[in-house]
């Protein structure tokens, strides 16, 4: 055939062009294209043996590998296999075109076999050169014994290399000689080398580890003018002296343990039936020296155990007949009891062939025969502890029979089996083990002994897992596993063994359902969390373009005071709304952290009142709505966090205004009013004629970010957090909330709530009298801020009370200022938290941690944007007495600096 072959692939793999020659090779039939794409298919063009080779190579383009080389053995048409070396180039064009592979196959059959056969001479050689045993070393003998030459093999066999082995009996041959070794080796030279031209001799040499080991050394004398070179060949004979050593040891241990045990030695005359002792065995077993008809006379004296009699009698009919024989029975023992006995005898024959004699060895094996019959039990106790193990892991087991088509059952649905054997596997494959599997055809492909055979092949750890679904004899459905292997690494036996995975199966398929029922669940929340992001986004900018707009109309128009006053009303009012978004969030997140609290602070009945009607009537009048609410305004006042409650009605009215069409009602009833012990408690009903809420919405309308109608679009759209905080803030109070809804009927909230009550003018008697009695102006005040136009705001509302302020950019300019000043120079200091150089929590640690007097007294109020709850448990830990959030409401400021100083 032609040397080398070449073809042309597209960059697809596509064959373009080939030479002649290659119809030779199995690929043409396969197709270059077929095996370039699919790699896994290169196992039908090369040998076996090249599969991993072939595949690693294929994946050398893919690697950007543009050009390398295999030598393979290929398959050939005529179902033989070649030495083939293949290569591959990837051509680049410069004109643009799509890139070309050159594929090329050149025969190298001949030169492998030259290779070989080469190999094969110079393994014949290294043989040859193997057969002489030892290493080679020349030595010159003057005065002394010089070491002129020693070859690696001589080295080695102390473990040195040459140059070692030179540095160290190169001017001393014995060097490494044991010292009781080196007078006689030196005597022997003198003589022997007057006597004769070669000799032999051993003698020990220290290796390299230390230990001293033989060597036999072949000598062969040279006379020189002046010297005599002894040309040596070394054996290690170390080995050789230790086996002769040991045998020496075992041979005396033998005759020890010979005197030592039951076995006896005898002679038996075939021709006159005669058994002689030896003087031992007689003083063993206390019998005379010879017996009589023997085996007859032994069994007519009752000395052989009935049940053994007739294989006594043939064993000796067959020694008598010339064959060497053993056997074990029992014989009666010197104390009356069945002992077993292990006798043999060997047999000897006379000129003619005929036998004559024969000598017998044998004792007592009771107590041998005693372990095996325990080794018995306890091997049938192992075998039925494995088989009770593997029952309850393995439905079947067996071992496939690959050259007798056949099977031997171990277990059989979880019953032993006892090794049974069943020919044709084939046919019980298709009867037996595929009969309910829900895809037989796909599990007889996978289970048949030639595909098994070809599957296993390919994996590293010559192993096959398959699960197979189908439908038990109770029509139940279940899953089996099968497990194969070559049993013992036999490839002509398959150990097969099969689970029920049912379970296991079952209990994947649940955690993949949670699993995906968890991660549909993520995805509701994220694609909630995306939504909320988005209205949130809107209803920020929303009045931030109120806010930004209106303050530049302000600037525009600044004579215009009765205008001005109505952006800055609208200003004022948009800023209440962004707050009222900023807190939602807030309070989200302080629900979902469990970090919510509460303030207790009084609350008149007609601040609630009028808290309402102004945030309710003007929505109200706005769409025609009518507003309707039973509050009378009284002078009582309740304890509690009024943002929070103001929240849960401002939502709800809120949300009944929105979702009320024109003309509809609006109601905001208080109900089941009782004061007692000190306590209001009261039930609070917001009714509207609006939408209603469906059922299904009922049931998740308290979660976050959740909303009945996504297609609101009033300019100011929540959330989907209104009804959340709604619940939040009433369960945070200890009250509890109730809703009657239908769609298309309206909606019915009910709130129970109960707070610390007083009256209006207990109230005013004892806390009121004392507000008034605290006057803020001439109090000395430490701000500590560090953006400039927090600093002018915070300084102005101040100021407006008559309070002397001094300023500090940061904390560390804070702490020098108290320091610096005298003790009691400021009344209070007003400190921001987030701060570069120093923050407010560290400022207010070192003032408290300071040796001035008032250090530990001066009221420190936080005045910061973080307003978590953790962030005020912060300010608490670092000495500071309150925590005021940003932005600041300067009635809130002054509330809290007089109750400070009231203090």
């Amino acid at each position: 055939m032609n040397k080398t072959v070449v073809v042309e692939l597209d960059q697809n793999g596509k064959e373009i062009f080939h030479t002649a020659g290659y119809e030779k090779y199995w690929i043409s039939r396969v197709g270059m294209e077929t095996v370039w794409l699919r790699k896994e298919r290169v196992k039908e063009v090369v040998s076996v043996q090249e599969t991993f080779a072939a595949m690693e190579f294929l994946e050398k383009p893919e690697r950007g590998i543009v050009s390398a080389e295999i030598s393979i053995r290929m398959k050939m048409t005529d179902e033989s296999c070649r030495w083939t070396r293949v290569g591959y180039e990837i051509m680049m064009p410069d004109n643009g075109t799509d890139k070309k592979v050159v594929v090329t196959f050149t025969d190298e059959e001949k030169e492998k076999q030259s290779e070989a056969e080469y190999a094969e001479v110079i393994r014949e050689r290294d043989n040859l050169i193997l057969t002489i045993s030892g290493g080679i070393a020349i030595y010159e003998i003057t005065d002394k014994i010089r070491t002129v030459y020693i070859t690696e093999e001589t080295a080695a066999l102390a473990g040195y290399t040459k140059k070692e082995l030179m540095e160290i009996i190169g001017e001393n041959a014995l060097a490494l000689c044991h010292p009781d070794d080196i007078k006689t080796t030196q005597n022997y030279f003198k003589t022997r080398r007057q006597q004769v031209r070669v000799m032999s001799y051993e003698y020990r040499i220290k290796n390299k580890n230390g230990m001293y080991q033989w060597v036999s050394v072949r000598a062969r004398f040279v006379q020189q003018k002046n010297s005599i070179l002894l040309y040596t060949i070394m054996t290690d004979i170390d080995q050789i002296k230790k086996a002769e050593e040991d045998a020496r040891m075992q041979k005396k241990m033998l005759e020890l343990a010979l005197q030592q045990s039951d076995f006896r030695f005898w002679d038996y005359d075939i021709k006159t039936h005669r058994l002689y002792r030896s003087w031992a065995v007689t003083q063993q077993v206390g019998f005379g020296e010879y017996e009589e008809n023997v085996p007859e006379g032994f069994v007519e004296l009752g000395l052989i155990h009935p049940d053994d009699c007739e294989a006594y009698l043939e064993f000796y009919h067959n020694v008598q007949q010339g064959k060497n024989q053993r056997l074990t029975f029992r014989a009666i023992h010197q104390n009356g009891e069945w002992g077993w006995m292990d006798i043999a005898y060997r047999v000897f024959f006379n000129e003619q062939g005929e036998p004559v004699r024969a000598i017998g060895v044998g004792g007592d094996v009771s107590k041998q025969r005693e372990k095996e019959q325990k080794y018995l039990k306890d091997f049938e106790l192992f075998r039925d502890v494995s088989i009770y193990a593997i029952q309850r892991v393995f439905l079947d087991v067996f071992l496939v029979d690959i050259p007798t088509d056949s099977i031997r059952l171990v277990l059989a649905q979880g019953g032993y089996m006892n090794m049974k054997e069943i020919q044709g596997y084939d046919k019980i494959l298709n009867q037996k083990l595929c009969r309910y599997v829900r895809d037989k055809e796909d599990a007889v492909k996978k289970l048949s002994i030639a595909q098994i055979k070809k599957n296993i092949a390919l994996t590293k750890d010559h192993k096959l897992e398959y699960t197979f679904e189908l439908r038990n004899e109770k029509g139940r459905k279940c899953w089996y596993k099968y497990y194969i292997s070559y049993f013992h690494e036999n490839t002509e036996k398959l150990l097969v063994l099969v689970k029920d995975v049912t379970n296991t199966t079952r209990l994947e398929d649940e955690k993949r359902l949670e699993l995906e029922a968890a991660l549909l669940q993520a995805k509701k929340a994220n694609d909630a969390k995306k939504a909320f992001l988005s209205n949130m986004s809107h209803d920020i900018r929303t009045p931030m373009n109120v806010i930004t707009n209106m303050a530049k109309m302000v600037l525009e128009e600044p004579e215009n005071k009765t205008q001005v006053l109505d952006y800055m009303n609208k200003i004022c009012s948009m800023s209440t709304f962004l707050m009222g978004v900023i807190s939602d969030i807030l309070d989200v997140s302080k629900m979902e952290s469990g970090k919510l609290q509460l303030r207790k602070e009084p609350y008149s009945c007609i601040e609630l009142h009028d808290a309402v009607c102004a945030m309710m009537e003007p929505l109200c009048r706005e769409k025609n709505i009518t507003f309707y609410t039973n509050l009378n305004p009284q002078n009582d006042i309740i304890f509690t966090d009024k943002t929070k409650l103001n929240r849960i009605f401002f939502n709800l009215l809120g949300n009944a205004v929105k979702f009320t069409p024109a003309g509809g009602k609006v109601s905001f009833l208080h109900k089941n009013i009782v004061r007692k012990d000190g306590f209001l408690e009261w039930d609070t009903v917001i009714t509207d004629t609006g939408s209603g809420m469906s059922k299904e919405f009922q049931r998740k309308m308290y979660q976050p970010f959740e909303q009945e109608n996504q297609l609101v679009t009033d300019s100011l759209a929540g959330v989907g957090l209104g009804l959340a905080i709604v619940k939040m803030n009433t369960e945070a109070f200890g009250g509890t909330i109730a809703v009657e809804s239908e769609p298309g009927k309206g909606t019915a909230f009910t709130i129970h709530l109960k707070a610390p009550y007083m009256s209006g003018e207990d109230y005013h008697m004892h806390y009121t009298a004392a507000k008034l009695q605290t006057d803020l102006a001439g109090k000395k005040i430490l701000l500590v801020e560090d953006h400039k136009l927090n600093m002018e705001i915070a300084k102005k509302i101040l100021e407006k009370k008559q309070m002397k302020v001094t300023c500090a950019y940061n904390g560390a300019e804070a702490v020098a200022l108290f320091e610096k000043m005298p003790e009691y120079t400021f009344d209070a200091v007003i400190m921001d938290i987030r701060m570069p150089v120093m923050n407010g929590l560290e400022a207010a640690a070192a003032i408290r941690a300071g040796a001035k007097a008032d250090a530990k007294t001066i009221p420190i109020i936080a005045m910061s944007a973080n307003a978590f709850a953790e962030d005020m448990e912060k300010s608490r830990r670092a000495g500071m007495n309150r925590h005021v959030a940003k932005p600041v409401e300067p009635e809130r400021l002054f509330g809290v600096l007089s109750e400070i100083f009231s203090d």
